[in-house]
């Protein structure tokens, strides 16, 4: 989850928690994430708050299509 420590500035430990919410489809973790990951991006990466929420939108779709 190097994309999540460069652009929303995660610590290791906070990319290693989305990697598994992500990898392992958990909903209610991912949601608890997501807010601290669009404000980062906006922060630390320069993005636009839209950019980083279809950012997000796209990350759920991998995880739902790759993690069956």
């Amino acid at each position: 989850m190097q994309i999540s420590r460069e652009w929303c500035g995660f610590t290791g430990g906070q990319a290693d928690t989305l990697r598994k919410a992500v990898g392992k489809k958990k909903i209610d973790l991912m949601k608890r994430v997501k807010p601290e990951f669009v404000e980062g991006a906006v922060k630390v990466g320069g993005a636009t708050k839209e950019i980083a929420e279809t950012f997000w939108t796209q990350l759920e779709e991998f995880a739902n299509y790759c993690f069956k």
